[in-house]
């Protein structure tokens, strides 16, 4: 009976700091805006933050580093991120004179049916200001390690990406000149 009692705390303590970290990570994003208080809207548009239009014709989009995501994964992610972007056409600025800069930022939980990964992308303007947002979350299947970055494979890691590249294939048309 003890060491059920023992193994069910483990378990509660264990979830709280999980969820206590996606909390405080959510925190921690909200401030990463510079429109003002927000957390985790959906969907933002330039329009919606009257943002200035930019060409599509001659835009491109320099990726930033993925945030949150050990190095490994957050490099796989990158290099299947571009090429999702790149198979919709998207232009991707490999230095100076990109319009929009994509800032990803990936989290992941272990949960009873898998490992829970969200992600926030954030499109940004050339003065840093948020005038799009993607974000989402998979369930992966379980594994047996209590890495909950174990169970990020490359077909999960293939679906956000596809995911990601076809809001913003779909967004950046609206930005007219």
């Amino acid at each position: 009976m003890t060491t059920n009692n023992t193994a069910a705390a483990w378990r509660a303590n264990f979830s709280f700091a999980v969820t206590s970290l996606a909390v405080f990570l959510g925190f921690a994003l909200a401030g990463c805006s510079t429109t003002g208080p927000s957390l985790f809207p959906v969907g933002e548009t330039a329009q919606q933050q009257g943002a200035p239009a930019a060409s599509t014709s001659s835009t491109k989009i320099a990726i930033a580093p993925i945030i949150g995501a050990p190095e490994k994964i957050a490099t796989q992610l990158q290099a299947k991120l571009t090429g999702s972007m790149q198979s919709r056409n998207i232009a991707i600025a490999s230095g100076a004179g990109a319009s929009y800069t994509l800032r990803g930022y990936v989290v992941s939980a272990r949960e009873k049916s898998g490992t829970r990964v969200s992600y926030i992308w954030d499109v940004t303007d050339t003065t840093g200001k948020k005038v799009n947002r993607i974000s989402g979350e998979e369930i992966a299947a379980a594994s047996t390690s209590k890495d909950p970055w174990a169970s990020v494979n490359p077909a999960l890691m293939g679906k956000i990406s596809d995911k990601v590249a076809t809001s913003l294939a779909t967004w950046l048309p609206t930005q007219s000149a």
